[in-house]
């Protein structure tokens, strides 16, 4: 059901009965005929953007699994909870339980699990248009639609199982409701019902991704703006009664008694995702971290969105940010009187980016974070372009608006032919049942490893690998992850010497590596190790730099010193100074224990790793790998030389590896 147009926004288009009446537009204003064209083909542009929409989503349909992990992350947390009831809480329960209900009938079939993501897409494009038709500048509407339906970054999510497409179509509705039943100050006809529905929703949004926690922002914010308190109440307590019985019901189903954003919130507090030992972020941190992400994602992805910059380009232009910041704290000026749907666009918008730059770590960089605000940041960048050309001085400039618009369309639609080409014969392969063609040799090297472990190891052992939901969705069988290469903190390492009574040594290991005598004296002595950027001893700084602390028993320090002096090799036996130098010079560093990451191994019965060479850059072999498995097997070797052996190799470049543990 489609409310009545807002009051406020009459001044804001023309009426079919008034271009009728007198056979043309009543302005000779440029933008009033855009508006009186699309309002009266309003419906035909809608149905051509979703027509074109579903179109380039099929000719763009990618049956694989994407290299990322995080999609196949989500059909392994749905697949757990089919088969073991494992609650799905890391990024958001919601999609993973939608899509349970499918591989509890069909299977885990990835190509239908895809083809959910074009019907959720297409569906979010019908309720953008139920939601704003009549109710803005329906020139602004049809644009954006239109823009929307041919840009490729947003039509990749429609063949993919990330929970993108998901979200966009729960965000409007959302939108849809709010519009339909809150825009307006009358409240004395809304109904109880209306407030359940309108926390209800805001509830499966927060369930899907954990920032739409800001969307309660952006509602609140905009309530207590207009002096709605009723409104404010009433729908914050309906969002807070769905989030209680739910955590109720979690911890009474599972006994998980972490609120759902804590797995993944705990992470973001930290300098480093993946290396706690950095410490906590402090308000200074936060501040760049927010200076860092406004960069990446509004002068960076934002513009590649809108087909002004190469889709492979890495610049950065500050200059950029601010522009993108003006045009949306503009929009929220003009719209503030004239048009209060858009206004509650630009507070939600605003708010769910500034929290998002505020928690994540820049070195996320994922354009997919973004993506789902990108047809109300259209709406916004046409809003302040359509008010500020209104202004009687600014109307000889009105031409630009479709100008910008005919420019965005162009450039987006280009790139997604541009991708429909190269799609084209990879789908037909997939279609085939050749599911690997179209990936990398990096990557068809580490599934087929991946295959030949699930195949050929026993049943009973586990299996260890990089990317464990790749290896899943592709071999049927589970594997443990290895993500990240566990640290020391720096406090807690200390302590543990200071409690030891032996003597702790620490040499550069590249300047043993040469001496055979000191090196198989030393190996099995490794007690911790210090790698990262920074000096030690000298003035050298290596990006690959690797210190050893050795545990040495008193009696034989003397003889050891010898050694290295003879060897002209620099040590030091301090080790408290040298941690305090790193931390006061800010040095990047990192403290592992390679008794610590065997210990791991053990405990986690793991008995066969997967490495793969897989690319840092997918787009070119330049040597350079994700290589987190590789390090945590590499610190074990510093001591344990024979730790691992070989089992088999797939690839004569870009190879895989399965190794077992001994």
């Amino acid at each position: 059901m489609t409310s009545k147009p807002n009051k406020s926004n009459k001044n804001l288009k023309t009426t079919d009965s008034q271009a009728n009446k007198n056979g043309a537009s009543p302005s000779n204003d440029l933008l009033d005929i855009l508006d009186g064209f699309f309002a009266r083909k309003s419906k035909l542009f809608y149905f051509i953007a979703l027509g074109i929409t579903i179109l380039f989503a099929l000719l763009l349909f990618d049956a694989k699994v994407g290299p990322g992990g995080d999609d196949s992350a989500y059909v392994l947390r749905a697949f757990d909870f089919v088969h073991s009831f494992v609650y799905p809480g890391y990024q958001g329960p919601m999609y993973p339980l939608v899509l349970s209900s499918f591989i509890l009938l069909f299977g885990v079939k990835v190509p239908l699990l895809k083809f959910l993501s074009l019907i959720f897409l297409s569906i979010s494009v019908i309720f953008l248009y139920k939601a704003f038709t009549k109710r803005i500048p329906e020139f602004i509407l049809s644009v954006t639609l239109l823009l929307v339906s041919v840009n490729y970054f947003v039509l990749y999510f429609a063949s993919q199982t990330y929970s993108e497409a998901f979200f966009m179509m729960i965000q409007a509705i959302f939108i849809w409701y709010f519009a339909s039943h809150f825009l307006d100050k009358n409240t004395e006809k809304r109904k109880l019902r209306q407030y359940i529905l309108l926390g209800l929703l805001m509830f499966i949004m927060t369930l899907t991704k954990n920032i739409a926690f800001a969307s309660v922002i952006a509602l609140a914010g905009f309530f207590v703006i207009n002096l709605r308190w009723k409104d404010l109440l009433f729908s914050l307590a309906s969002f807070s009664v769905f989030y209680g019985l739910f955590e109720i019901a979690k911890r009474l189903m599972w006994g998980n008694n972490s609120v759902q954003f804590a797995s993944q919130g705990s992470g973001l507090m930290f300098r480093d995702f993946y290396n706690p030992a950095l410490g906590k972020e402090d308000l200074a941190g936060f501040v760049q971290r927010f200076i860092d992400n406004s960069n990446l994602y509004f002068s960076k992805h934002l513009y590649k969105f809108l087909g002004f910059l190469d889709e492979f380009s890495t610049a950065i232009n500050p200059i950029l940010t601010i522009l993108v910041y003006v045009i949306l704290i503009a929009a929220l000026v003009y719209t503030f009187r004239k048009n209060k749907l858009l206004f509650f666009i630009g507070t939600y918008v605003l708010a769910m980016c500034s929290v998002e730059f505020l928690v994540l770590q820049a070195h996320w960089d994922q354009w997919r974070l973004v993506i789902i605000f990108y047809p109300f940041i259209l709406m916004l960048l046409f809003s302040t372009l359509y008010f500020l050309f209104k202004q009687p001085k600014l109307k000889v400039l009105q031409f630009l608006v479709p100008v910008i618009a005919i420019v965005i369309f162009f450039s987006s639609f280009s790139v997604t032919s541009a991708h429909v080409k190269i799609q084209r014969p990879i789908l037909e392969r997939n279609l085939k049942g050749d599911l690997l063609y179209g990936l990398t040799p990096d990557w068809i090297n580490y599934i087929q490893m991946s295959k030949f472990a699930a195949k050929n190891v026993p049943a009973t052992e586990k299996i260890a690998s990089r990317k464990p939901e790749i290896s899943f969705i592709y071999s049927g069988r589970a594997f443990a992850g290895i993500n990240k290469v566990p640290t020391v903190l720096a406090d807690t390492f200390l302590t543990r010497i200071k409690a030891d009574t032996s003597v702790f040594v620490a040499v550069r290991l590249k300047t043993i590596q040469s001496k055979p005598v000191i090196y198989n004296m030393l190996y099995s002595k490794i007690y911790a190790v210090l790698s990262g950027e920074f000096s030690f001893g000298d003035t050298e700084n290596d990006n690959n730099n690797v210190v050893c602390v050795y545990r040495i028993n008193k009696t034989d320090v003397e003889h050891l010193s010898k050694m290295l002096k003879g060897e002209n090799i620099y040590y030091n036996s301090n080790i408290a100074l040298i941690i305090k130098e790193l931390n006061d010079k800010k040095s990047k560093y990192v403290i592992t224990s390679p008794d610590e990451l065997l210990a791991n191994l053990r405990k986690s019965q793991i008995k066969y790793i997967v490495l793969g060479s897989l690319r840092i850059n997918p787009y070119e072999n330049s040597g350079n790998i994700v290589n987190t498995v590789h390090r945590y097997l590499y610190f074990i070797q510093l001591k344990y030389p024979s730790a691992f052996r070989e089992i088999n190799k797939i690839g004569a470049d870009e190879v895989a590896t399965l190794v077992e543990v001994n």
